[in-house]
C-alpha cells in the first residue's frame, strides 16, 4: 500500500477520525518524547507526548482498516508538530486486555516501526492507561480509587481496581487485573463501591461517578514517558484469559495406527 492510499484511508468519512489535537512546543522541551498507540479497545488512537505534555492525538476506525490507519495517523502527526520519528524516545502500545487481533495490531505496528531504527518499545496495559486517564480527567490532588474495565463479552469483564496517585503518578493494584464474570463484579463492589469508574458502562452501585479520559493512547504514552527506559514493560500481549478461538486439528492429518 503507498503513501497516497493510506492517505484516503485517514481522510474517508467512514473512519470516523478526529482532528488532529496539537499544542505548540515549548522552545526547549523537557521530557521523553513517546509515540502512543492502541488497537486493543475502540476506537483505535495514536498520540505523541512528551512527558506529561500531549503534544497531538488521532483516533480512528476499528476493524480491518485499523493497521493501515495507524501508519497514516502517524505520518500525519509527525508532520502536525514538526518532529521527525528519529526524534522519538520510544514507541508504548497498548498490550491489553481487549480484543486478540486489535492487541496484535498495535504490537506489531509498534514492532514494526522499531524494526533497524533503534527505538525502544514497551508495552502498556489498557487498565492500567484508562486508571491513568481518569485520574487526570478528574484532575483530583488525593490519591484516587478508580475501577476500570473492558467488556470481555460472555458476560464478563476485565477489571481494575487500583489506587491513583497523582503526584508522582502512580497505579498501585486493589483488585486485579482480571477477567470477571459481570453479576460477581457488580456483587464483590455492593459493600465498598470505587470513587470513580471508567471504561466499558456497567450497571454500578449508586454514587459511583463515571468519568471519560482521553484517548488511550494519550494515557498509554504519558505513563511510558513517566518511566526510566530500563524500567519500561516489554511488548508482551496480555488476553487474561484464554482466546476464543481454538486451534483444531487438521482433516488431512492422519491419525496413527
Amino acid at each position: 500500500m503507498n503513501r497516497e492510499e493510506r492517505r484516503d484511508i485517514i481522510t474517508q468519512p467512514q473512519g470516523e477520525s478526529e482532528p488532529c489535537q496539537t499544542v505548540a512546543e515549548q522552545a526547549e522541551p523537557a521530557g521523553q518524547l513517546v509515540l502512543g498507540m492502541d488497537a486493543a479497545t475502540p476506537p483505535a488512537s495514536v498520540a505523541l507526548v512528551r512527558g506529561d505534555e500531549e503534544l497531538a492525538y488521532r483516533t480512528g476506525p476499528f476493524g480491518p482498516q485499523t493497521d493501515a490507519w495507524i501508519h497514516a495517523a502517524i505520518e500525519e502527526m509527525l508532520r502536525a508538530t514538526g518532529l521527525e520519528f528519529r526524534q522519538l524516545d520510544c514507541i508504548a502500545a497498548g498490550c491489553g486486555p481487549g480484543t486478540f487481533t486489535g492487541i496484535r495490531v498495535a504490537l506489531a505496528a509498534a514492532l514494526g516501526l522499531a524494526s533497524g531504527s533503534g527505538v525502544q518499545v514497551c508495552g502498556i496495559g489498557s487498565l492500567d492507561a484508562l486508571a491513568e486517564g481518569a485520574q487526570a480527567a478528574t484532575g483530583r490532588a488525593e490519591p484516587l480509587d478508580v475501577l476500570a474495565l473492558v467488556d470481555a463479552r460472555r458476560q464478563q469483564h476485565y477489571a481494575l481496581r487500583a489506587l491513583v496517585d497523582p503526584a508522582p503518578r502512580r497505579i498501585e493494584p486493589i483488585r486485579g487485573p482480571e477477567a470477571i464474570g459481570t453479576e460477581e463484579l457488580i456483587a464483590s463492589l455492593s459493600d465498598n463501591p470505587p470513587m470513580v469508574s471508567v471504561g466499558a458502562a456497567v450497571q454500578l452501585p449508586g454514587g459511583v461517578r463515571v468519568v471519560e479520559g482521553p484517548p488511550l493512547a494519550v494515557s498509554i504514552a504519558r505513563l511510558a514517558a513517566r518511566m526510566p527506559a530500563d524500567e519500561r514493560p516489554a511488548a508482551v500481549p496480555s488476553y487474561l484469559r484464554p482466546p476464543d478461538a481454538i486451534p483444531g486439528v487438521s482433516p488431512l492429518r492422519r491419525r496413527p495406527l
